[in-house]
């Protein structure tokens, strides 16, 4: 139930203010997770929905996160063929 109430938090965040507030929102929840310099964290894809995921970026390196208490960011694994 916790995070029905997050999530509704992010989205009526994202329908009063707009993209760019809850872009700040997952630029600081991936900043805690990965410890990443918040000013070079990008986020490059963001699922709203009632699994808050995102993909965010940092350097040469991409993180897949989820919100939640805390959020969480895992590095993506590089596949070589």
């Amino acid at each position: 139930m916790k995070s029905f109430f997050v999530v509704a938090s992010l989205v009526s965040a994202l329908v009063t203010t707009g993209c760019s507030s809850i872009d700040t929102t997952l630029v600081k929840a991936t900043q805690g997770a990965t410890g990443c310099p918040a000013a070079s964290v990008i986020i490059v894809d963001r699922d709203l929905g009632m699994n808050t995921t995102w993909t965010a970026k940092c350097g040469d390196k991409t993180y897949f996160c989820s919100f939640g208490e805390p959020s969480q960011c895992k590095e993506a694994q590089v596949v070589s063929k």
